[in-house]
């Protein structure tokens, strides 16, 4: 098996991410909860602009330890 490695700053940028669609009584609102496609984790919910999301959280099991 291959090992990669990729340099995001934010989880939609992961290839393993995937969205669900939020559901609000507003038929104009986009919103877009993210979740971890590994692990099923929940990112970050009711996002509607990708530069709401936070950065890759300490949980994610690709992240590499930065080394200081």
């Amino acid at each position: 098996m291959a090992k990669i490695q990729i340099e995001i700053e934010k989880c939609n940028k992961c290839p393993f991410h995937y969205t669900e669609r939020t559901i609000t009584a507003d038929s104009f609102e986009d919103a877009f909860d993210y979740y971890c496609g590994v692990n099923k984790k929940k990112i970050a919910e009711y996002v509607e602009r990708d530069k709401e999301l936070p950065k890759v959280p300490e949980w994610c099991p690709y992240r590499v330890k930065e080394e200081v």
